[in-house]
C-alpha cells in the first residue's frame, strides 16, 4: 500500500511461496506508489502471485536495484478495466544478472502497462527464460523495453510474448548496441513482422504472427 511496503534488503534472501494457484501467497496493490523493492543482492522469489489491479495507475509494481535478483514461477496480473498498473517491474541502474524464469504475466484486453519490464540503466547478463507475457502494451514498446543504457549478454529463450494492443508492432525493444541472443520465442503482435528491436542481438528460430486466429508464418 506504500512505496517499499515490502523491501528485500537482506543479501541472499530467499522467499518461496507454498501452495498452488491462488492458494499461494497473493499480494495486491492498493496505492499508486506501492512498490515491492529489491535492494539487496542475490534475492530469490518463487511461487507467488502479484496483482497490480487494486487501484488504477500503479507507477511500478516492482523496483529492482541490486544484482542477481531471480524470480521463478510467479504470476503477475496486470490489468482489468479501470485498474491498470503503468509498469510491472522496473530494473534501475547498472545492475547485473536479473533472471526471470517460468513466470506467467497476463491482463485483460484493456489498456495495460506501458510495458511490463522496463530496464533503465543497462546491465549485463539479464535472462528471460520460459515465460509467458501477454498484455495490451504501448504499440512500439511491448513487453520488455530498455531505456537509457544498452544491455549486454542478454539471454531470451523459450518465451511467449504477446502485445495484444491493436496495430502493435513490438514485443521487445532494446537500445542500439545491446547484445546477446534471442532464440525459440513466439511473438504475437498486431501488425508487421519485426517484434524485436535489437541490432546486435543474435536471433534464431523465433516465430511471429501479426493477427489472431491465424498461423504464424514469419521467422526472425
Amino acid at each position: 500500500s506504500s512505496a517499499g511496503k515490502v523491501t528485500c534488503s537482506k543479501v541472499g534472501l530467499k522467499i518461496i511461496g507454498i501452495g498452488t494457484g491462488r492458494r499461494r501467497p497473493v499480494f495486491t496493490w492498493t496505492a499508486t506508489a506501492g512498490t515491492w523493492l529489491v535492494t539487496a543482492a542475490n534475492v530469490w522469489i518463487e511461487n507467488m502471485v502479484f496483482i497490480g489491479e487494486g487501484i488504477d495507475a500503479v507507477v511500478t509494481m516492482w523496483n529492482v536495484t541490486a544484482d542477481d535478483c531471480t524470480v521463478v514461477g510467479c504470476e503477475f496480473q496486470i490489468g482489468k478495466t479501470s485498474f491498470v498498473p503503468l509498469l510491472g517491474i522496473t530494473i534501475t541502474g547498472a545492475i547485473n544478472r536479473f533472471k526471470f524464469y517460468h513466470n506467467a504475466v497476463h491482463g485483460l484486453a484493456v489498456a495495460n502497462c506501458t510495458n511490463f519490464i522496463q530496464i533503465a540503466g543497462g546491465g549485463d547478463g539479464h535472462e528471460f527464460i520460459g515465460n509467458s507475457i501477454k498484455g495490451n502494451f504501448t504499440t512500439t514498446l511491448g513487453c520488455i523495453n530498455n531505456i537509457t543504457t544498452a544491455n549486454t549478454n542478454l539471454v531470451i529463450t523459450d518465451n511467449v510474448f504477446i502485445n495484444a494492443t491493436a496495430s502493435a508492432t513490438k514485443c521487445l525493444v532494446f537500445l542500439t548496441g545491446s547484445n546477446g541472443f534471442c532464440m525459440r520465442n513466439t511473438f504475437g503482435i498486431g501488425s508487421g513482422a519485426a517484434p524485436l528491436t535489437g541490432d546486435a542481438i543474435h536471433r534464431a528460430s523465433n516465430g511471429t504472427v501479426a493477427a489472431v486466429n491465424t498461423d504464424g508464418s514469419a521467422f526472425i
